[in-house]
């Protein structure tokens, strides 16, 4: 939803568990480049701004987009303000999508999936005890919330973030490979999103320290046969390196030229 940035999560496109506590930082992963949900009201950063409703109640300039995305942060924990907007947006007919996380209660998701017409959905693991070790949670909401989605019949994208050292064992890539198939028409695409640094920065303004700054390499025939191994099961999947993926491979065909 197009305006001001809730915080300055919302910068960064990216969404990920407001419970996480493990040692990964999973805002460095990549993640689709839509319009940002606007700042809620009562916010540190809504002073003086108009409300998300209050701006959508007048109709969109000729030069609007006619997709608008709510994301964060998990912009379902705001799922309040989430709902005023999506409803004002779908009286103007447009097209709506969620970026989220999935672990929140069910009862958030009923809120919203009347009017929400695409979820970017994120999924960590499958492992239950990678999933804990890498987000301080769960996963078992995510995949349940996930299947409930694809029983109503919501357009979904799944993303599976890949992260070495973390969630790349071959077995727990393929198993969320699958578990997207097992979804059903729902699926629309699945994407393979690779680490990045892009928030080296936001640590370092902040003295923290960046505790992947040695992730190690992504395993290029790992994600080939992931890549083929979601096609063979019908799947539209891709995969959308990270920054430090993609330099290096510019660096290599720099040196091959």
């Amino acid at each position: 939803m197009r305006g001001q940035p809730v915080d300055d999560r919302s910068r960064t496109h990216v969404t990920k568990d407001l419970t996480h506590s493990g040692p990964f930082p999973l805002s460095a992963v990549t993640s689709a480049r839509l319009p940002r949900v606007t700042t809620p009201p009562g916010s540190s950063k809504d002073r003086g701004k108009t409300s998300c409703p209050q701006q959508l109640a007048q109709p969109p300039a000729p030069t609007t987009r006619d997709h608008q995305q709510g994301n964060g942060g998990e912009a379902l924990i705001q799922v309040g303000f989430v709902s005023q907007c999506l409803t004002r947006l779908k009286e103007q007919g447009i097209h709506t999508a969620i970026d989220t996380a999935g672990n929140v209660p069910w009862g958030y998701f009923a809120r919203v999936v009347d009017r929400t017409d695409l979820f970017l959905y994120d999924i960590k693991a499958i492992d239950e005890d990678a999933h804990r070790r890498g987000t301080g949670v769960s996963g078992r909401r995510v995949l349940d919330n996930a299947r409930r989605l694809a029983e109503a019949g919501k357009t979904m994208w799944i993303r599976l973030v890949v992260i070495p050292g973390w969630n790349d064992a071959a077995a727990d890539l393929a198993a969320r490979v699958r578990f997207a198939a097992s979804l059903g028409p729902a699926v629309e695409r699945v994407d393979l999103l690779g680490y990045h640094t892009l928030g080296v920065g936001k640590h370092l303004r902040l003295g923290m320290d960046y505790e992947l700054s040695e992730i190690p390499a992504v395993d290029e025939a790992l994600i080939d046969s992931v890549l083929e191994l979601g096609r063979e099961l019908g799947l539209a999947i891709k995969y959308e390196p990270g920054v430090q993926a993609a330099a290096r491979r510019t660096s290599v065909r720099g040196r091959i030229a």
